[in-house]
């Protein structure tokens, strides 16, 4: 085990490719997307009607849709294509007339990565990107989990061919205490991680504690392997909100994949 984190400052074709291989723990880019203009960004979250509450609990809020809810649900999923297009348009009206954070960083990795970077399309369907999720003040901490689509969309060609599952996450606001992204080196196998299953986390009695603790600015782009356990930590004193994305890699002759 190396104690020291594996990171890397720069937006390059290796840190990626390294990142989604386990070479790295991480890669911080602060900051990435304009500070100045954050704080009025966030402040028109709360008055759109795309803003929804969490069912689970009442200290976390969303804007946008995620695959994750359709995984059980042909009828969800379908509702998730089906407003994938539309959705995408209005979540960029929000940042309107700034460019969104997803959109951002899609359109840097899409110069930069030989084969580009696009919305995933699943079976002809596109998916959408950009997740804004909001943890209020008091609100975690999060589960222990991993993100790993081949789990449950393996029959998907597209899905089929993902080599590596990265987490994008840009921060728009960040609490006085809390929030840190919390990253493990360990990767249960889906039969260790279902035996363990709480919710859509793992029980954390029995863990280690983190490798890594990552307390990000405002503005700041943090990438990992969502492959590994992660969580947040709960906030203290503030909100918490970050727009995130997933990117499939498919080693690096194929393009980049973006969905939330």
């Amino acid at each position: 085990m190396i104690n020291e984190a594996r990171i890397s400052t720069s937006l390059t074709p290796e840190s990626i490719a390294d990142l989604a291989l386990g070479k790295l723990d991480y890669i911080h880019i602060t900051p990435f997307y304009p500070q100045e203009i954050c704080n009025s960004i966030v402040e028109r979250f709360s008055k759109s009607d795309l803003y929804i509450s969490y069912t689970e609990g009442p200290m976390q809020a969303k804007l946008g849709q995620q695959l994750y809810w359709g995984y059980d649900s042909p009828e969800i999923m379908e509702r998730y294509y089906k407003n994938a297009p539309a959705l995408m348009r209005r979540m960029r009206e929000l940042y309107s007339p700034y460019i969104s954070p997803i959109d951002k960083l899609r359109l840097e990795l899409d110069d930069l990565w030989p084969h580009g970077a696009t919305l995933a399309c699943f079976e002809g369907k596109k998916l959408s990107a950009g997740l804004v999720r909001i943890l209020r003040d008091g609100g975690g901490p999060g589960e222990p989990h991993q993100d790993n689509l081949g789990w449950h969309m393996p029959d998907i060609d597209t899905v089929k061919g993902f080599t590596g599952q990265i987490g994008a996450n840009i921060y728009l606001a960040m609490p006085p205490s809390g929030g840190e992204l919390q990253l493990w080196r360990k990767m249960f196998t889906k039969e260790e991680n279902d035996a363990r299953a709480k919710s859509y986390g793992i029980k954390a009695e029995g863990l280690p504690p983190p490798d890594i603790s990552l307390s990000p600015e405002v503005g700041d782009l943090v990438l990992f392997n969502t492959r590994r356990l992660h969580c947040i930590n709960g906030a203290r004193g503030g909100i918490r909100v970050s727009v995130a994305s997933f990117i499939g890699f498919s080693g690096t002759e194929k393009p980049l994949m973006f969905w939330s």
